[in-house]
């Protein structure tokens, strides 16, 4: 990623792309186990957070893990990233408005 797309897409959202018939866990539990913390509910970080590596690393002791700091980080996973903007990062108080990424 260039800097200047780092700058326009400076965040990443957490989300399910289907749903499973038998759902394993909470991922919101996991997300906050590894650092992340929730904004309105999603499971929002910067793309520099090192909450993507722990949750990688099995943070809060979850043992289906993969070691990746990018989706997918556990077994059969249905997670994966969406690019978020500036102002979508902005809004959740991820970045304050004007500076860098």
């Amino acid at each position: 990623l260039t800097e200047k797309g780092l700058d326009l897409w400076p965040a990443q959202e957490l989300v399910r792309v289907f749903a499973r018939r038998k759902p394993r866990g909470t991922w919101k539990q996991r997300w906050e186990d590894a650092g992340g913390q929730l904004y309105g509910g999603r499971m929002i970080a910067l793309k520099t957070s090192p909450v993507w590596q722990a949750l990688g690393e099995g943070a809060g002791g979850f043992r289906d893990t993969l070691g990746n700091p990018w989706p997918p980080f556990a077994w059969r996973s249905s997670h994966v990233w969406r690019d978020r903007n500036r102002d979508e990062a902005a809004e959740a108080g991820l970045l304050p408005a004007g500076e860098a990424a």
